[in-house]
């Protein structure tokens, strides 16, 4: 009974075209619970997915679930046609010890074309897995197979290329932030920002912009700019930060993602 409850906690994420996350003492954001899944049908498809790596054994030998269920719910994505290609991500430092190479014999066990299936070796933290997700392997959107705990850790923030209406690329959208209760008034969540623009600058973007509320972003530099707005949004609550000075002229649109409707 308990490993089938270990099974059904299983959660799929569904990536806002997700650029990186910033992972800090394992606080995870309750506001990205919309985007989480127990069940196969309720996901979109997407091209691919990625396997967030773990043990396949336990120190006491035993086999370890998390490993079990993580490779049962990507072939079964796979298999009920949700994705076209997997990527295993996880350690292999240690000599013997190869987190990717055991996620891959088991997808092949399970039914997964080999072809189909590419290994990271450099996803030693959840941080490196999503960023190499999106740098090394080109992939904007997909979806993240863990348990729900890596999960919420793997998107404490998110940034979304954004469409503008004028043509200028680069911008990013961040998504909503929001801290668990008994977490919050210790400077997680303006952390997480901090250390997630800084991150974004140094990726080359341009910008980000916001929909939030209006006394909390601006100590962040973000401000309200006119003639940069988006389509039902009041003003007052649309903020834009420029890394280079630069603003926009036009409608931003956000990724379809950040509309999303978990089950």
């Amino acid at each position: 009974m308990k490993k089938k409850k270990v099974l059904l906690t299983l959660s799929v994420f569904v990536i806002l075209t997700l650029t990186f996350s910033v992972t800090i003492a394992n606080i995870a954001v309750n506001n990205y619970s919309r985007f989480t899944y127990d069940t196969i049908d309720d996901i979109a498809p997407a091209y691919s997915v990625i396997v967030l790596g773990t043990s396949k054994k336990l120190r006491n030998g035993r086999e370890n679930q998390y490993h079990n269920n993580r490779i049962k719910a990507a072939s079964k994505l796979y298999l009920a046609n949700k994705c076209k290609k997997i990527i295993v991500s996880g350690d292999n430092r240690k000599v013997g010890y190869n987190e990717p190479r055991d996620m891959k014999n088991d997808l092949v066990l399970s039914g997964v074309p080999e072809q189909d299936i590419i290994c990271d070796y450099a996803g030693r933290r959840t941080l490196d897995s999503i960023i190499r997700y999106k740098e090394i392997f080109g992939q904007t959107a997909g979806i993240v197979v863990s348990q729900k705990f890596h999960n919420n850790r793997a998107v404490n923030i998110a940034f979304s290329p954004v469409a503008i209406s004028d043509g200028t690329s680069d911008w990013y959208g961040l998504g909503p932030v929001s801290v668990l209760p008994g977490y919050q008034r210790r400077g997680i969540g303006t952390t997480l920002i901090r250390q997630g623009l800084a991150r974004l600058h140094d990726l080359g973007a341009r910008g980000c912009c916001l929909v939030g509320h209006p006394e909390y972003y601006r100590k962040f530099g973000f401000e309200n700019v006119s003639e940069f707005v988006v389509e039902g949004v009041p003003p007052e609550v649309f903020f834009a930060l420029s890394f280079n000075g630069l603003y926009p002229q036009g409608k931003v649109t956000f990724h379809a993602g950040f509309r999303a409707e978990g089950r």
